[in-house]
């Protein structure tokens, strides 16, 4: 007799097992399309910076971030890979155990076919049902007949459903070896492709160590900036505070004081979830690291920087007040927001589209990245500083697509 439980318990673990699996290729699927649009966004920037002749630390930081990328979409392959092949292996499993069991149901089949037709004819039949030695027997036998009869048409009927499944089955094998060779033959075509932006990467750097010195040179600049920068910030955050403790009126500093509190705890439930102030990819992290081609210099970053298109508009990642808008010698305009007790700076701005005491909304319009005449594309310097300290930025920006 079957066991219908059973059967229910692993057709339901069958279609959990399925929906796991499909949950797993749609998690892939995705991550695959965002390594693709990101390639696809540097390429295109990389090719305007191509059209220039000087070669740029930039173009340098557009082909790592592409490498990275690449690695990135290679590393999707080779799990989209790996889950083919655990999907092959149970489906192979699912297979073997449909053959063994369609054998041994074929095996009594035949056994109860060959013992019916040994029984054949109504007199076999009724003489063993009148050969017993009781009512009760003889009630017996002939409910046995009776079932027996049943129980054939339930063997035939099951041979031919699990030889159905068994062929769909193989169906689905074959699709997913089809699929899984065309994973192989993608990841093996962008491991090619991978290896030529190495090869290019290692051209410009060589390309640019020739021009040391006047990298040297460039980097002295941009620390200077930075540093002017960086005093800047530090001195208008303390005075905006100093200003504030000053405050004559105690009412009006004590609801200031509260106001910030509640701005301030807004904008730290953001962490990790603010919008990208621009779009772009982050070029050159917060902290301290290596140049990319100095190996033995190291550089500070009191932000991050965010290159994007050229002439990139620039927009504000919360609500907030514009405390100072300055003008900095090597880093253009700078645009200081205010969020209680927290502040972000927009430097490196052409255009500035906002004025000092102005209240802004997430996504407002700030200004214009600055571009330079023999460059095709803007980098933004974005920083986030609690009063005087300064934080990772990276940390409070939402994951990104370009």
């Amino acid at each position: 007799m079957l066991n219908y439980k059973l059967i229910i318990t692993i057709l339901f673990s069958i279609f959990a097992i399925n929906i796991s699996a499909q949950n797993k290729v749609s998690d892939l699927k995705k991550k695959k399309e965002k390594a693709l649009r990101d390639i696809r966004y540097t390429s295109n920037l990389l090719k305007k910076t191509k059209a220039n002749k000087n070669k740029t630390i930039t173009e340098l930081k557009l082909i790592n971030n592409k490498i990275r990328n690449r690695q990135r979409l290679i590393d999707v392959l080779e799990q989209e890979k790996n889950l083919y092949t655990e999907n092959i292996y149970n489906l192979n499993s699912q297979i073997n155990t449909l053959e063994k069991k369609i054998k041994t149901l074929k095996s009594q089949y035949e056994k109860a076919i060959l013992y019916s037709w040994k029984q054949r004819g109504d007199e076999n039949k009724l003489l063993y049902i009148l050969s017993a030695e009781s009512f009760n027997q003889a009630f017996k036998r002939y409910e046995y007949l009776k079932d027996y009869r049943y129980y054939l048409h339930k063997y035939s009927d099951e041979i031919q459903h699990s030889s159905d499944s068994l062929k769909f089955k193989r169906e689905r094998l074959n699709l997913l070896l089809r699929e899984k060779q065309i994973v192989i033959d993608g990841k093996s075509k962008e491991r090619e492709t991978l290896e030529r932006e190495k090869g290019s990467k290692n051209r410009l750097v060589k390309n640019l160590k020739y021009k040391e010195k006047r990298l040297q040179k460039n980097l002295k600049a941009k620390q200077k900036y930075s540093k002017n920068l960086n005093r800047q910030i530090i001195y208008l955050i303390n005075r905006e505070k100093q200003a504030r403790l000053a405050e004559k009126n105690k009412k009006k500093r004590a609801q200031q004081k509260k106001i910030n509190t509640k701005i301030s705890t807004d904008f730290k439930l953001y962490r990790g979830k603010l919008n990208w102030p621009t779009k772009g990819f982050i070029s050159e992290k917060y902290g301290t690291h290596f140049h990319p081609v100095l190996k033995h210099v190291k550089v500070r970053n009191d932000g991050i920087d965010i290159t994007s298109s050229a002439s990139s508009v620039c927009k504000s990642v919360f609500s907030g007040k514009v405390t100072h808008v300055l003008s900095i010698p090597g880093v253009n305009n700078v645009v200081i927001v205010q969020h209680g007790n927290y502040y972000t700076v927009y430097s490196n701005l052409s255009v500035v589209s906002v004025k000092k005491g102005q209240k802004l909304n997430a996504g407002d319009k700030i200004g214009t990245i600055h571009k330079n005449s023999n460059e095709n594309f803007s980098i933004l310097n974005f920083q986030i500083w609690k009063e005087s300290t300064k934080l990772n930025p990276e940390l409070w920006l939402k994951p990104h697509s370009s």
